[in-house]
């Protein structure tokens, strides 16, 4: 009776051991297998954006180095929260990845998307921008005082466009914080359509991207000031936002404001399987490392640079913090 007591014992921590190895050959084989299927790339801001474009522009490299199809997807509306809802109603299997851009991702927290950053892994930082403040090239505003004069004598008759819940829309505030003003605000889903809008003569100013509207509109549209701590190797002749809204305030006025974007997966996708978000980490670093995809950078006019992943969670969260910090004045 005790021999066989033993021996069942003996057979039962066999089948746990044999259970144990088939369970962590099965998980290599996951992450030596995935990708297999299709990848679908969302994007919540419209087509035309920068966003859009360096999503564009990423996705066939992404491509190579996974194996598999990689496909960008617009899904704007409603200040990004539309397509962030929907892609995490995807599944979390790392078939469908996130192409955000901050702070429109954590404007949409903002303004009552029922997610938070912590729904999301970062697998990446990927282009950090400054915001600039921008006048079509016809406009009869030559410099950021010319425009700051007109403003004090008929603001609300002058129309400001902006991205709800974005950099830009922080900047815009900043703007009106300092100069004690209200501008006639005008709030667009996205860049491409808030750069037609200038073009077009429908707006008389705007902040938004400094690298992809130069990028987008060349000399179309005149930067008048960048939300920066230094100029811009693109166009250094830009004056800093700090130096001319100093004189309008008696407190230390920083004026950095800037977008960035980061490509992110489930939360639960770098849980439930690690070792394919390490996986998409390193084609990410191998993106990064191309030589025709730098080549694209520098043709585009893009200071495109990978972040390591802790800094860029860091900097997610952070500009995070600065949104709450307005609170209201984002969703008014």
């Amino acid at each position: 009776m005790r021999k066989f007591m033993y021996m069942s014992l003996f057979t039962a921590v066999i089948l746990v051991l044999l259970s144990a190895c088939n369970q962590a050959s099965n998980e290599s084989a996951s992450a030596e297998s995935w990708p297999e299927d299709p990848i679908t790339m969302v994007v919540p801001t419209g087509e035309g954006g920068s966003n859009d474009r360096q999503a564009r522009a990423v996705a066939p490299y992404l491509e190579e180095y996974l194996g598999v199809p990689v496909t960008v997807e617009n899904r704007p509306g409603a200040a990004t929260i539309q397509g962030t809802t929907s892609y995490l109603n995807e599944e979390d299997d790392g078939s469908f990845l996130f192409y955000p851009l901050q702070y429109h991702f954590s404007g949409g927290i903002a303004r009552g998307g029922e997610y938070s950053v912590d729904d999301f892994a970062v697998a990446g930082v990927t282009h950090q921008a400054p915001i600039a403040l921008w006048v079509h090239a016809d406009s009869p505003y030559q410099t950021a005082e010319d425009l700051i004069a007109a403003l004090q004598e008929d603001a609300e008759n002058m129309s400001f466009g902006f991205q709800p819940g974005s950099a830009s829309h922080v900047a815009g505030l900043v703007m009106q914080e300092v100069l004690g003003l209200e501008f006639r605000e005008v709030p667009y889903d996205g860049g491409g359509d808030q750069r037609a809008a200038l073009l077009g003569g429908n707006i008389d100013f705007m902040t938004t991207d400094f690298e992809g509207t130069l990028a987008a509109v060349g000399e179309d549209a005149r930067p008048l000031l960048l939300f920066a701590d230094q100029p811009h190797p693109l166009d250094e002749s830009v004056p800093l936002a700090k130096d001319v809204l100093q004189e309008f305030t008696d407190e230390e006025f920083v004026g950095t404001v800037q977008n960035f974007r980061f490509l992110a997966a489930h939360a639960s996708f770098k849980e439930n399987y690690p070792e394919r978000f390490e996986t998409l980490r390193t084609a990410l670093e191998d993106v990064y490392a191309d030589e025709e995809f730098q080549q694209w950078v520098s043709e585009s006019e893009f200071e495109m640079e990978l972040l390591d992943i802790e800094p860029s969670t860091e900097m997610v969260q952070q500009a995070d913090e600065v949104i709450k910090s307005y609170g209201d004045q984002l969703i008014e």
